[in-house]
C-alpha cells in the first residue's frame, strides 16, 4: 500500500507499507474518492513508523472489527481472531481461532480464511489479547429475535448488579416505517432508582426502516460492561454495527468500532 504526500493517486509516494503492518490514523477521513468504480472511500492521514502521509482507506483494516465465520481475504491483518460461538441458548463462548491459507479455483490464487467452528456466529478481530471462555450474554437476535421499534423498550437482566435498557423513540406510520426514530441506551446501577440515558443513534449513523435489530447485547471485550451489535436495514441494504464499551470516550457508553454493509433486498 502506498503512503502519499497528499490524498491523491497523482501525489508523490513517501514509502510503501507492507501488508499487515499497523498504522495510526491522525486525521479523521474527509476527502472521498472512487478509485475502482466500486464505491466511494476516504483518504485518511496516518502515521507509519517515522512517516506521515495519506492512504486510501479501502486498503486499511481497523485494529478492532466485527467479522463473520469463513471470512476470507487475500491477506488477513496481523491481529488476534476470536470466534463467538453458541453452545446453547444462554451460553456463548470466546475462542481464539487462526487464519489458514487456501487456494481459489480461479488461477490457483491464494487467500486466507478464518478457521472457525460450525457453532461460530461472529468473529471479533482485535489487537488485544483476550481470555477464552464463557461470555456474559444478556440477549439478542442470535438467540431470540429482538428489534427495538419506535415506542418500545427492552430491559435486560442485571450484570454486576446493574440493569440495562434499550428504548426506541418516535413512532411508526401506517406502512410500518419508523419516523423520528432514535435509539436510547440506559443504565441503572444497583445504587440508583432510575436509569441514566444516552442517545446512541448519532454515533451509529445507520438508517433503519422499522427500528434497530439487536443482534448481540453482552460483554465481548471483557471489561465487565455490555457491548452491542445491532443491524439497521433499508429496502436494499442492511448494516451491522459493532459498539464497544471499552473504547468509549469519557461520558459516553460506547464507541462505534466497525460497520459492515450488505447490499441486496432484505
Amino acid at each position: 500500500m502506498n503512503l502519499r504526500e497528499k490524498p491523491s493517486t497523482s501525489a508523490k509516494v513517501i514509502t510503501q507499507i507492507p501488508d499487515g503492518e499497523i498504522i495510526k490514523m491522525i486525521v479523521k477521513p474527509s476527502y472521498y474518492e472512487d478509485l475502482d468504480g466500486k464505491g466511494q472511500h476516504p483518504w485518511i492521514k496516518v502515521r507509519y513508523n517515522e512517516y506521515e502521509g495519506y492512504v486510501y482507506s479501502k486498503f486499511t483494516f481497523s485494529l478492532r472489527a466485527l467479522l463473520y465465520p469463513k471470512t476470507e481475504m487475500n491477506k488477513l491483518p496481523k491481529l488476534n481472531y476470536y470466534e463467538i460461538s453458541k453452545i446453547d441458548s444462554s451460553y456463548y463462548q470466546l475462542k481464539k481461532v487462526e487464519a489458514k491459507k487456501k487456494y481459489s479455483n480461479i488461477e490457483d490464487s491464494k487467500y486466507e480464511q478464518i478457521n472457525c467452528s460450525e457453532n461460530a456466529v461472529f468473529i471479533y478481530a482485535t489487537i488485544d489479547t483476550l481470555r477464552e471462555g464463557k461470555l456474559d450474554f444478556l440477549g439478542g437476535s442470535i438467540n431470540k429475535y429482538l428489534i427495538i421499534k419506535p415506542g418500545t423498550s427492552k430491559v435486560f437482566k442485571s450484570m454486576n448488579g446493574n440493569e440495562y435498557k434499550l428504548v426506541g423513540s418516535g413512532y411508526s406510520n401506517d406502512n410500518g416505517y419508523a419516523c423520528d426514530y432514535e435509539l436510547y441506551y440506559g443504565v441503572k446501577e444497583k445504587s440508583q432508582t432510575s436509569y441514566s440515558l444516552w442517545n446512541i443513534s448519532e454515533g451509529i449513523q445507520v438508517g433503519t426502516e422499522s427500528g434497530y435489530e439487536i443482534l448481540w447485547f453482552g460483554d465481548i471485550d471483557q471489561d465487565s460492561v455490555p457491548d452491542l451489535i445491532l443491524q439497521g436495514c433499508s429496502t436494499y441494504a442492511c448494516t451491522d454495527v459493532l459498539l464497544l464499551s471499552s473504547q468509549a470516550e469519557k461520558g459516553k457508553p460506547f464507541k462505534v468500532i466497525s460497520r459492515n454493509t450488505f447490499d441486496g433486498e432484505y
